[in-house]
């Protein structure tokens, strides 16, 4: 029938640069949450091992 491109697809399709950048903004947060999350479970095992 009606093949309707979303509006949210056009917009990041014709702008190649805003979402090369988009992107790497949002793997930049993801990896700063891993490292986040991988320091705070290296400081909570530092803190239990040795009473253990």
């Amino acid at each position: 029938m009606f093949r309707r491109t979303p509006l949210a697809w056009l917009q990041i399709s014709r702008q190649k640069a805003r979402l090369l950048v988009a992107t790497a903004g949002i793997a930049f947060a993801d990896l700063l949450m891993f490292v986040q999350l991988g320091t705070q479970d290296a400081l909570f095992d530092s803190q239990v091992r040795p009473y253990a």
